[in-house]
């Protein structure tokens, strides 16, 4: 079932290392200083992003090549493991202060300005999309 694939997509393993290597580019752009900020906190907000995610996620957007797996995960542990510690660290670096939640800005490819707390709804939608694909093939 982990290697089962549409035509020209991913399989689910794959697609598991696609959220990985997603979640750690995000997190590493949201760590590092911005030029530009927004008047408030959030520029889309939960439900939008979720919206134009989930629910209008239907057509296949290309992820940028940076965000192609490349093979690196080849069980489910190995992928538990990654995302864990990944979000464990996304964790940590938001209590401890390192990762400020506020106004500051940036460009997303599809869905344009967003602030620190609209990249993480994003996270969440992002990752709730391809658990969406995944279910699709392995049904």
């Amino acid at each position: 079932l982990l290697s089962n694939k549409k035509e020209n997509g991913w399989t689910v393993m794959e697609l598991l290392e696609h959220i990985c290597i997603t979640e750690n580019k995000i997190h590493t752009l949201m760590l590092k200083p911005s030029d530009t900020a927004a008047e408030s906190k959030e520029i889309l907000g939960k439900e939008k992003i979720r919206h134009l995610t989930v629910k209008e996620g239907k057509e296949k957007v290309m992820a940028p090549e940076a965000l192609h797996p490349k093979g690196e995960l080849k069980d489910i542990e190995s992928f538990k493991k990654r995302f864990l510690e990944q979000r464990k660290d996304l964790k940590e670096n938001i209590e401890n202060g390192n990762l400020i939640v506020d106004n500051r800005t940036r460009k997303h490819p599809s869905l344009g300005e967003m602030t620190v707390s609209d990249w993480l709804h994003f996270l969440i939608s992002h990752t709730e999309r391809h658990v969406q694909q995944m279910k699709e093939l392995v049904v």
